[in-house]
C-alpha cells in the first residue's frame, strides 16, 4: 500500500500527464524542460506542485493566445483549431465513452470524415458569413476523386481572391488580384488502410498512429463541406440529433444540437453553443451550417448549388497562367 507521499507523487504525475495532454506540443516541451531542471524533494512536493501548476497555467495562457492567432494568420478560418489539438483530449474522451451507443450517428460522422470515397466527381458553391468579421466569403469548387485532382477558390467582398489547383503532378496557388502564382511538385498520399479501419471516436483518441486522412490535400479550400472539418464537432454523440429532410432536391440529415467541446477563446466566439448542420446523406458532403446566439445567426455556411457524380469538363481543370508572373519558390516538394 502506498504512503501518503507516494501517493501524493503518484497523483501529481498523473496530473502533470493529463494536462500535457491539453497542451501544444512546443508548450510540453517547455514544461517537461522546466520539470526536468525541478529539484525536488519529497517533503517539499505540495510546494513544487504549486510552482508546477502556476507554470503551467500562466504558460497555457501565453502559449493559447499566441496559438490562436496563429492559426487564423494562416488561413483565416474558425477550424484551424481542430487540427492544432487545441481542445483536451482528456475531458472529451471521458465524455465520448456513450458513443457506442449511437451506431446511426456513428455511420454519419465517419461518412463526413471519409466524404472522397462516397463520390466520383462533385461540383458546387458555398458561402461562408461570420458575424464577428461580418465578411462573406464565396468558395467554388470542383473535385476529381477518380483522378485525385481539384481546383477550388475563394473570395471575399473586398475582392480578395485566390486559387489552388492540384493536377498533373502540381499543386498552383494563384494570388489572383496580384496575378502572381506558386508552383511545387505534387503527389497524394497513399490512402492509410488502417486508419479507416477506426471508428471516429477511435480516430480521435488514437494514441500510437494518424488521427486524420491525408490523402485528400486536393479538396484545397472545400474543406469546409468536402472532408469536412465541421465533422469534429460531431464527436459527442450525445450532444446532437438528427432527421432526415430534403435540402437542393437532395436526401439529407439534417443535425441539431450543442457544441460543448472545449476551444480557445479567440475560435469559440462563433462556433459555442447551438448550431444545425446539413449532410447530404450518401456522400457525407456537408451543405449547411448554423451556429446561433441568443436566437441570432453568429456563424454560418450556406451551400448554394453542388452537383454531385454529373461529370467535370477537362477545361476546368486547367488555369491559363500566361497573364500571371510565377513567383520563385524556395522549397519544392
Amino acid at each position: 500500500m502506498l504512503d501518503k507521499d507516494e501517493l501524493f507523487d503518484e497523483k501529481l504525475k498523473k496530473r502533470i500527464d493529463r494536462e500535457k495532454t491539453m497542451l501544444p506540443e512546443q508548450l510540453n516541451r517547455k514544461i517537461n524542460d522546466t520539470l526536468h531542471n525541478l529539484p525536488v524533494k519529497k517533503k517539499s512536493y505540495r510546494v513544487q506542485a504549486m510552482a508546477v501548476s502556476v507554470a503551467i497555467m500562466a504558460l497555457s495562457i501565453v502559449s493559447m493566445f499566441e496559438f490562436s492567432v496563429q492559426s487564423f494568420a494562416q488561413k483565416g478560418g474558425v477550424f484551424e483549431y481542430v487540427t492544432k489539438k487545441a481542445f483536451s483530449d482528456y475531458e472529451n474522451e471521458e465524455e465520448t465513452k456513450s458513443n457506442v451507443n449511437y451506431p446511426e450517428k456513428e455511420k454519419i460522422h465517419k461518412k463526413m470524415l471519409d466524404s472522397i470515397d462516397h463520390f466520383k466527381s462533385v461540383k458546387g458553391q458555398f458561402e461562408e458569413y461570420s458575424s464577428s468579421s461580418r465578411l462573406i466569403t464565396t468558395y467554388k469548387y470542383a473535385i476529381d476523386t477518380w483522378n485525385q485532382r481539384g481546383i477550388s477558390s475563394k473570395e471575399d467582398r473586398q475582392s480578395k481572391k485566390m486559387t489552388v489547383l492540384y493536377n498533373q503532378g502540381k499543386k498552383q496557388e494563384f494570388n489572383d488580384k496580384d496575378y502572381t502564382y506558386k508552383e511545387v511538385r505534387w503527389k497524394s498520399e497513399p490512402k492509410n488502410i488502417e486508419l479507416l479501419k477506426l471508428t471516429p471516436t477511435e480516430r480521435a483518441f488514437n494514441k500510437v498512429g494518424e488521427k486524420k486522412r491525408y490523402d485528400d490535400e486536393y479538396v484545397g479550400l472545400a474543406k469546409y463541406s468536402i472532408q469536412s472539418e465541421f465533422a469534429n464537432l460531431l464527436i459527442r454523440y450525445k450532444d446532437w440529433n438528427f432527421k432526415e429532410i430534403k435540402y437542393l432536391g437532395l436526401d439529407c440529415y439534417k443535425i441539431e444540437g450543442v457544441i460543448n467541446i472545449e476551444m480557445p477563446l479567440s475560435t469559440s466566439e462563433d462556433l459555442r453553443g447551438k448550431f444545425e448542420m446539413i449532410v447530404e446523406k450518401n456522400t457525407g458532403i456537408m451543405l449547411n451550417f448554423l451556429s446561433f446566439h441568443n436566437g441570432m445567426i453568429q456563424y454560418s455556411i450556406t451551400t448554394e448549388k453542388i452537383q454531385i457524380n454529373k461529370g467535370i469538363d477537362e477545361n476546368v481543370f486547367q488555369k491559363d497562367v500566361s497573364s500571371y508572373e510565377k513567383l520563385k519558390n524556395v522549397l519544392n516538394k
